[in-house]
């Protein structure tokens, strides 16, 4: 596997998007497979928040507020680092929809993970709503996978996840949110 790492902008001392690229070669083909990954990595340590994000970014392709009432796209992963700590709550935002398509050529989209949230500082949910979501039906994400009961697994469409790393050594506390 190769990974090129391109189109990296530094918004703001502690707010960085990165675009990586990564050329994967297909299983019995010779042409190799393009996915497209976008990260946001917030380093601060003063608290942050989507509309941080957002007023550094300027980029609706990767961070996208949808409604004035405060709902917002995410279509890319968001890397809370260590020491950092990023706030989701009712300031800003009503409801966090996080892209569960990662953009891919020349192959399905669902082959890839979705996107994620990844603590390994401080993150602090409240009065929110975060879910997955398609944005190729405009609606959640819908997993058909399930277990048979007879060991065979049938994989369904992939779905955004927080991730709480084992060294983030902050809290990361969720409370009166709806996460689907």
């Amino acid at each position: 596997m190769r990974q090129k790492l391109s189109n990296t902008k530094l918004l703001h001392p502690q707010i960085r998007a990165i675009q990586f690229h990564l050329l994967l070669p297909l299983l019995n083909r010779m042409l190799p497979l393009l996915v497209v990954v976008n990260s946001i990595t917030v380093s601060c340590s003063s608290s942050a928040s989507l509309t941080d994000i957002d007023n550094k970014l300027h980029d609706s392709s990767i961070l996208a507020k949808q409604s004035p009432n405060g709902e917002w796209f995410l279509n890319a992963n968001l890397v809370i680092a260590k020491g950092a700590t990023f706030h989701i709550d009712s300031t800003d935002t009503k409801w966090l929809k996080i892209s569960s398509k990662v953009a891919s050529a020349g192959i399905a989209r669902s082959t890839f993970p979705a996107y994620f949230i990844d603590v390994h500082g401080s993150l602090k949910i409240d009065s929110v709503k975060i879910t997955s979501w398609d944005p190729a039906t405009n609606n959640y994400a819908i997993t058909n996978g399930s277990g048979t009961g007879s060991d065979v697994f049938i994989f369904g469409a992939p779905r955004p996840v927080i991730e709480i790393d084992t060294d983030a050594k902050a809290p990361t506390e969720i409370t009166n949110s709806e996460i689907a």
